[in-house]
């Protein structure tokens, strides 16, 4: 068929690259070296898709909340983001969501992580996860949300200096007595 480095893989195309079908649908009659294309050529096409797909984002109405909020990079796992939907921790415009619900320009987002609530005004859609600072583009947190979760972690770092800590780890005795005192004995 192909020599070298030239496409031999033309039907394992996976989902991913399925966008970029119909730029290089005449190659597929190909019979000689001369008529096909390069990796390097399917690589700059695939690039450009890409590319292509992170704009079509912008012009959609919507994204999945889940895919939003991995993109954005609220979570490291879009099934983590899942889950969170699921779990009731994510609010848009004041109402629990499902992970399908669309997000769309303008939305205000509640997002609980742990003891952090943010809240935060979509300036941007993306269905792909991209650099941090790409992601900080899409969404801007609002300052009583701020200034909420900078007043919960001080009084956490207060409450933390002043809990007392042993100068060492507890013995074997004071392991026992402290699981007395636990179980109530």
């Amino acid at each position: 068929m192909v020599q070298g480095r030239d496409i031999a893989y033309r039907g394992q195309k996976s989902r991913r690259h399925a966008a970029s079908d119909n730029l290089y649908a005449g190659w597929r009659g190909a019979q000689s070296v001369n008529e096909t294309k390069t990796v390097e050529h399917v690589c700059a096409i695939r690039i450009c898709c890409h590319s292509l797909r992170m704009s079509q984002a912008a012009h959609n109405s919507s994204v999945r909340v889940d895919k939003w909020l991995w993109a954005a990079r609220f979570f490291k796992t879009r099934s983590l983001a899942a889950k969170a939907v699921k779990g009731g921790h994510v609010q848009v415009n004041e109402q629990r969501a499902k992970a399908s619900v669309g997000v769309h320009v303008d939305d205000r987002l509640r997002v609980s992580k742990g003891e952090a609530v943010f809240e935060i005004d979509v300036l941007g859609l993306s269905e792909q996860r991209g650099p941090a600072a790409q992601a900080m583009q899409l969404y801007a947190e609002t300052a009583a949300s701020r200034e909420q979760r900078e007043a919960g972690a001080a009084e956490r770092r207060a409450a933390r200096l002043s809990m007392p800590r042993p100068a060492a780890r507890p013995d074997k005795k004071q392991r026992r007595q402290l699981r007395r005192f636990k179980q109530g004995e």
